[in-house]
């Protein structure tokens, strides 16, 4: 039996420059044998979602010269709110895979997989989700990515903020955060400890 681990799997670093916490390793079994995923449709996937937790590669857009957040309001279920960029990761796909696949399809924007920084994790339970019946929640677990856009990349990613995920009535679409504003406007702690655990003392 081999082992085989994907690459940019690294121990990462804060803005302080000290370890905080390593990236989750992938270990494959046989690279040869490709996991294909099945396309459920939503009465099947709603129904198959209450059984397990649901694994998510997230991206938080973020200006470290300002210490910021770039966010943008959901306009679905789970999580209609401010939060992150991504979603779930499907069978047979890396976090890195998965995000530039929601990341091209929720902003428009190509992302190189090393360009992405591996923070943290953490797990949400919520209680609503996208499918019917809505009510029933669902229990995600949330590997947490970076993301530094240059300007050139915020402006195509407000430009290009898809429809079916966000609000487009804000102006600008994708907002900028600091703490003080995260805490003011009721954004969900998870995003705030997130701030901290990035921009430690601010």
């Amino acid at each position: 039996m081999r082992s085989f681990q994907v690459p940019f799997i690294s121990t990462v670093r804060d803005l302080r420059n000290e370890v905080y916490m390593p990236e989750p390793k992938l270990y494959i079994e046989d690279p040869s044998h490709k996991l294909i995923p099945a396309f459920l449709d939503d009465e099947i996937y709603a129904k198959a979602s209450t059984g397990f937790v649901i694994l998510c590669a997230d991206m938080i857009f973020l200006n470290r010269s300002t210490r910021t957040f770039l966010m943008a309001k959901r306009s679905v279920y789970a999580l209609k709110a401010f939060w992150t960029f991504g979603g779930r990761v499907r069978v047979g796909e890396t976090d890195r895979q998965a995000l530039q696949r929601t990341g091209k399809a929720e902003t428009g924007l190509v992302i190189a997989p090393d360009r992405l920084t591996y923070v943290t994790q953490h797990r949400v339970w919520c209680s609503k989700r996208k499918q019917e019946p809505q009510d029933v929640g669902g229990d995600y677990m949330c590997h947490v990515y970076a993301f530094e856009p240059s300007d050139d990349e915020l402006r195509v990613a407000r430009q290009n903020l898809s429809a079916k995920e966000y609000e487009l009535d804000l102006n600008p679409r994708i907002q900028v955060f600091d703490r003080q504003r995260l805490v003011k406007e009721g954004v969900w702690q998870p995003m705030i400890d997130l701030y901290d655990k990035i921009y430690p003392g601010a």
